[in-house]
């Protein structure tokens, strides 16, 4: 292939990254932009005018991915500043906004994995839908504390231990201790933390977060759930994380560019 030949290709795969940004998937954009600007670095100068305007297109992407989960957003950022470090140097202030948002979020991140006390992977395939339980407990049993009146006998019951962590996990659904599954699902929750509220009642469960003052709340809900919870509680600080563990992930796709404080929607074992 000749020179002229390698650039063409890069304009098509620059085309078919256009097309995959406008649609917002921004996985195949990345990776059609990626194979355009590396044909495009390998042949022209570092500071010609196409690789400027591709390398501006591939950053935007991690400005307006707010449609995946933080998960697959880090993973993006990444590979993005990764991509962009062989143009633009470190120093750069696209590269130090970048690099600065992907420490902030790897620090969110860190801190969800620690408090669950499961890595990365087994976090995204916990599962509180009413199909299946939780399968990851990976704690030794720790004490839990429910709150008196949340749900019915026998998970309405308090375990005196003070809240160590200024984390409070609240796991609301009005399916709570309707079926085995969840009165299994629950049993099994309380292994992983040592502070865990659950509620089965929207009003009562939003005054308890309204309560909350000091600490941060994780918020574990379904999706059908969260489209009618979150909009009333949104606007609370203390709401630091949510999680939507649901079979329809299409269905509630919307609530994570609405919702900045939304982790991610799961469906996986």
């Amino acid at each position: 292939n000749t020179p002229d030949d390698h650039l063409s290709i890069a304009k098509l795969c620059h085309s078919l990254g256009n097309v995959y940004h406008a649609i917002t998937n921004y996985k195949l954009a990345l990776h059609y932009y990626s194979q355009s600007f590396q044909i495009q670095h390998e042949r022209l100068p570092s500071n010609h005018t196409l690789l400027e305007t591709l390398a501006n297109k591939i950053y935007k992407l991690c400005v307006e991915e707010t449609a995946l989960s933080k998960f697959d957003q880090l993973d993006l950022m990444n590979k993005v500043y990764e991509l962009l470090s062989k143009l633009w140097r470190p120093g750069n202030s696209k590269m130090i906004e970048l690099r600065n948002d992907i420490e902030q979020l790897e620090d969110k991140l860190d801190i969800l994995t620690i408090y669950w006390n499961v890595d990365k992977k087994k976090l995204h395939k916990l599962d509180l839908n009413e199909n299946s339980s939780i399968s990851n407990s990976a704690c030794s049993g720790p004490t839990v504390i429910l709150k008196a009146g949340a749900i019915p006998a026998p998970l309405n019951e308090l375990l005196q231990s003070p809240n160590f962590e200024g984390i409070t996990l609240i796991w609301y659904d009005p399916r709570l201790n309707t079926t085995e599954d969840t009165k299994q699902t629950a049993k099994e929750l309380r292994e992983i933390n040592n502070y865990v509220i659950f509620h089965s009642d929207q009003l009562e469960c939003i005054d308890f977060i309204k309560s909350i003052k000091d600490e941060k709340i994780f918020l574990v809900t379904s999706g059908k759930a969260a489209s009618t919870l979150l909009p009333e509680i949104i606007e609370l600080k203390q709401v630091d994380s949510i999680f939507i563990f649901c079979w329809k992930i299409e269905k509630y796709q919307d609530l994570l560019q609405r919702y900045e404080s939304l982790v991610g929607i799961y469906t996986d074992r």
